[in-house]
């Protein structure tokens, strides 16, 4: 099997656009470019934002992740997609708050995966801050 053509302009008529978003928060990650697989193939000199890969129609599979330095894949996520004749097929790619988790990848719009872990872990440090610095206080009166 070839790899397939990609293209950095307009879109095309048979093409998958992956749209790569992070968290704006996780500003780590705009140090580091999304991987992009089709077919197996890696897609070069991809981009967080509008990738545009052109590709024949057909069924193609598509994997996408951010490299890291521990783990050293952030946010894996695998999708098939459909691409008709004459029309390209878009799909997004958000990479994941917590470090740990998948990463979301499919129609717009995904959800942020692993908000809801960190909504945790920094309400329990607000929590342990509060219980510790009010202890003294109380052991003083």
């Amino acid at each position: 099997m070839t790899p397939p053509n990609y293209y950095y302009g307009p879109v095309p008529q048979s093409a998958i656009v992956i749209d790569a978003q992070h968290f704006v928060l996780a500003f780590l990650f705009a140090f580091v470019r999304p991987k992009i697989f089709v077919n197996g193939w890696e897609v070069p000199h991809t981009r967080w934002g509008h990738n545009v890969i052109l590709v024949p129609p057909g069924n193609h599979h598509l994997q996408v992740y951010v490299p890291y330095y521990l783990p050293s894949r952030v946010g894996p996520a695998e999708l098939t997609v459909s691409v008709h004749p004459h029309q390209p097929t878009v799909v997004e790619y958000r990479a994941p708050v917590w470090t740990f988790s998948r990463g979301a990848l499919g129609p717009s719009p995904q959800p942020w995966n692993g908000f809801g872990i960190i909504i945790g872990v920094v309400g329990g440090m607000v929590l342990l801050g509060l219980v510790f610095g009010l202890v003294p206080y109380f052991l003083l009166a």
